[in-house]
C-alpha cells in the first residue's frame, strides 16, 4: 500500500496517487500546498536507502 501527494509544476493542485497491490489512482485534487511525500506501508525486503537514492537522483 503506498498513498502520497506530488506536486507539479504548472499546476495549482496537488496529484494524489494511491496504489493498492496492481491497483493505481491517481486524481488531482485540493489540499494544503506542502512537499510532495510518499509513504509506502508493508512491502516486505524493500531497501529504503535505494529507494530514496532513486527519489534523490531523480
Amino acid at each position: 500500500v503506498s498513498k502520497g501527494y506530488a506536486r507539479i509544476a504548472g499546476k495549482s493542485l496537488r496529484l494524489g496517487v494511491q496504489a493498492v497491490g496492481a491497483r493505481i489512482r491517481h486524481a488531482f485534487e485540493q489540499g494544503e500546498a506542502s512537499p510532495g511525500q510518499l509513504v509506502v506501508i508493508g512491502l516486505h525486503g524493500l531497501d529504503p536507502v535505494a529507494v530514496q537514492r532513486s527519489f534523490d537522483e531523480a
